[in-house]
């Protein structure tokens, strides 16, 4: 100690085990415990020196308490003499576009430093510095330590993300020989043609009040129509299903068009035109003419035309696409039923389930959960992750233009509240809705 030998042992000697695993050592078993006297508070400088050759060290540790045991492993998380190894927020998986990760760790006053190149990470790599890194298309691993003055570095944590323009792997369920898909939960939304007329144009998922999921699909605007022999240039809506159950599906959509649009689309199987009977010119989808749909929501069948029957041979994974026709049309919802006199009224059923793909956030929590109240009442949201939620009080579907949650706020007066939960590449999670009555 201070650049004197130690008196009592006068040396410290592994034991045999060490011969050839790493273990912990107080000296005890080959010349007594090791022990250091501090006479007083201070600065001091602990020092080392050879005896034999090839000796490893690997960690030091000095404790007052003299029944204290460090754990076997050097790299054992719950050694207090070690840094607690970084976590991720999310842990891996597929995201959507512009996802971001947030890392951290439990032992305070820890610095992180991590790597995107498949290297480990050191005090020289990059040094997080609390704000989310955002993840760029493809796969990135990220690999990270944590280190504190005083402590070991932490073992490296690592994830892996894939992220995904479009949701190209999600697989909705068909069960008991139903599927229900939101129009906005597509596989794919894939880009029309860049040549005259179409110039790359697509489908696009916007927010709208009156959706089942507060959200659709629409079509853009262009000056022409798409016929049937150029429906493969125009843009396309993929929507990937896995059929446990053979036979004959019928498809209704819940949709709406805009003023002086024609309610029409093509349907195809694994990328080829549904043959429903009718001549070419007619063989597509169309919504009943309703007068005004500038504000109405319908589920249709095309039974104007004919009803879109859809054969499925074997059970599997097949892909219902939807290709434009005309211009503006709006799907919110789209169902498949092997009964014939099944006809969906309202918002219809649930979607069905769906594994793969991009994760959707759960819905915020909301307590009280509405009821009646006398006076006033205070009403909390809550989400998991680093989720944002908007909420609104009017009724209204709430999106990323509503009202940004901060803390706990309070009604005076009777109210609908909606909540949903937002986070880059994330579905957003489904409205969480409470009535709140004042007395």
């Amino acid at each position: 100690m201070s650049g004197a030998a130690n008196d009592t042992p006068a040396s410290f000697e592994f034991t045999s085990e060490a011969d050839t695993n790493w273990v912990w050592e107080n000296n005890a078993e080959t010349q007594g415990v090791a022990s250091l006297q501090i006479p007083a508070q201070g600065e001091y400088t602990f020092t080392l020196w050879m005896k034999s050759p090839n000796l490893k060290i690997d960690q030091i540790i000095l404790s007052t308490n003299p029944d204290y045991l460090p754990g076997k492993d050097p790299t054992d998380p719950t050694d207090p003499a070690v840094a607690q190894a970084p976590t991720f927020d999310p842990e891996g998986g597929t995201l959507g576009p512009g996802a971001e990760v947030y890392m951290a760790s439990t032992t305070p006053g820890t610095s992180i430093f991590y790597t995107i190149d498949g290297s480990d990470p050191d005090a020289f790599s990059t040094q997080y510095n609390g704000s989310p890194i955002t993840l760029e298309l493809g796969k990135t691993d990220i690999r990270a330590i944590a280190m504190a003055d005083g402590l070991a570095d932490s073992p490296v944590a690592s994830a892996s993300y894939t992220v995904t323009a479009t949701d190209a792997s999600r697989e909705f369920q068909e069960e008991g020989g139903l599927v229900v898909m939101e129009g906005e939960n597509a596989s794919l939304l894939a880009a029309a043609d860049t040549r005259p007329p179409f110039y790359g144009e697509a489908w696009k998922r916007v927010d709208i009040a009156g959706a089942t999921g507060g959200a659709v699909i629409q079509l853009p605007y262009m000056t022409v129509g798409v016929g049937r022999e150029d429906h493969a240039r125009g843009p396309r809506a993929d929507y990937l299903i896995n059929f446990s159950t053979a036979g004959t599906y019928y498809l209704w959509l819940r949709g709406q068009k805009s003023t002086n649009a024609i309610g029409s689309l093509y349907v195809g199987i694994d990328g080829e035109l549904l043959d429903i009977g009718l001549l070419p010119v007619n063989n597509f989808f169309k919504f009943r003419d309703l007068g005004d749909w500038k504000s109405r929501w319908q589920w249709d069948n095309s039974e104007k035309t004919q009803v879109h029957a859809i054969q499925i041979d074997t059970p599997g994974v097949y892909t219902l696409n939807l290709w434009m026709r005309y211009n503006g049309l709006v799907v919110d919802k789209i169902l498949l039923s092997n009964e014939a006199a099944f006809i969906p009224s309202d918002e219809g059923p649930a979607e069905s389930p769906s594994n793969g793909g991009i994760p959707a956030l759960p819905a915020p929590a909301m307590s009280p959960e509405g009821g009646v109240f006398t006076g006033a009442v205070e009403v909390s949201l809550g989400s998991t992750g680093a989720a944002d939620i908007y909420y609104t009080t009017d009724g209204s579907l709430p999106s990323s233009s509503s009202t940004l949650y901060t803390g706990p706020f309070t009604l005076n007066s009777t109210a609908t509240v909606q909540a949903i939960a937002i986070r880059p590449g994330f579905v957003d999670s489904s409205v969480t809705s409470a009535r709140f009555i004042a007395n």
